[in-house]
């Protein structure tokens, strides 16, 4: 009988302690999750992975075409200040999705980074930021 129970246990205890583990690890995540949200909500809206800090009034948007190389969509992105990085994210999000907004910011620079763009074939237009 004491060996039935010894089993036992030896079988329960490690499964508790085990259970106990993973539920304090689930638990750390969760908090770890909420302070990275809390922290990007401190900073500004999230929309559509984009950070807005509030300070943008006007968004450039670049549309997909059936003209337009990958490269030229790439090298227009860089002239307007774009890193390469993000030029070639920009430039998967225009091809998959058909639209990518590549830059916020003040009206002026807005329209300057528009002709640019459509200097060189791409289509775009820009809009205000509503809240």
């Amino acid at each position: 009988m004491s060996l039935q129970i010894n089993n036992f246990l030896g079988f329960v205890i490690p499964s508790i302690i085990f259970l106990a583990f993973g539920i304090s690890f689930l638990v750390l995540l969760l908090a770890l999750l909420s302070v990275v949200k809390s922290f990007f909500q401190k900073r500004g809206r999230v929309v559509g992975g984009i950070i807005f800090n509030g300070f943008e009034e006007y968004a450039v948007i670049v549309l997909n075409d059936n003209t337009s190389s990958i490269e030229n969509v790439m090298r227009t992105l860089r002239m307007i200040g774009i890193s390469d990085k993000m030029a070639v994210d920009f430039m998967f999000r225009i091809h998959e999705e058909g639209i990518a907004i590549v830059w916020t910011g003040a009206r002026n620079e807005a329209l300057q980074h528009v002709q640019i763009i459509r200097q060189n074939g791409l289509r775009c237009f820009m809009t205000a930021i509503q809240e």
